[in-house]
């Protein structure tokens, strides 16, 4: 657990979720040949593409945040095909009971301003070897695991045109 100041972060799992790993990987491959970039397996970019896992879904309980929380502060900087560190965000979030069995709400924006809870997002891209950022700063998560049954049942992937609030 991470903790700045009174807020704190907590991750319970970071799981790995099956399917379009060879489809998103290729898509990274793509951006880099699209920028001139000429493929080579020992540049920190082509590395990067191998060793990420191209989509986790986060488990995470947050403690005690101030008002300046916000949940697409869960990022993480990524080598980019350029040299520059890029950034990933977080997707698809939604507010849990405690119990991690029900979605109290689920659409962009809906763990802002989150007093205390516990919340999901997907995230693609997720490099295991670098630190994730939060509000407060960073934090390190534990090794990624296949996504449990009832999160997966509970929590599908869905693009942003299939988002819809639940309450």
């Amino acid at each position: 657990m991470l903790t700045t100041g009174s807020a704190s972060v907590e991750v319970l799992g970071v799981y790995y979720v099956p399917g379009m790993d060879e489809e998103l990987r290729q898509a990274l491959r793509t951006i880099a040949l699209s920028t001139n970039c000429h493929w080579d397996q020992n540049v920190p970019w082509a590395k990067y593409v191998d060793r990420c896992v191209p989509r986790v879904l986060f488990d995470i309980l947050v403690h005690a945040p101030d008002g300046a929380f916000n949940a697409d502060d869960f990022t993480q900087l990524v080598p980019s095909p350029l040299g520059e560190d890029a950034q990933q965000a977080a997707f698809n979030e939604a507010l849990l009971s405690f119990d991690g069995q029900q979605i109290l709400e689920r659409k962009h924006g809906c763990a802002d301003g989150l007093q205390a809870g516990r919340m999901s997002f997907y995230f693609h891209y997720y490099d295991p070897c670098r630190p994730m950022q939060w509000t407060y700063g960073e934090f390190d998560c534990p090794p990624v695991s296949l996504v449990p049954a009832h999160l997966w049942n509970l929590l599908p992937y869905e693009t942003t045109s299939d988002q819809s609030s639940v309450a």
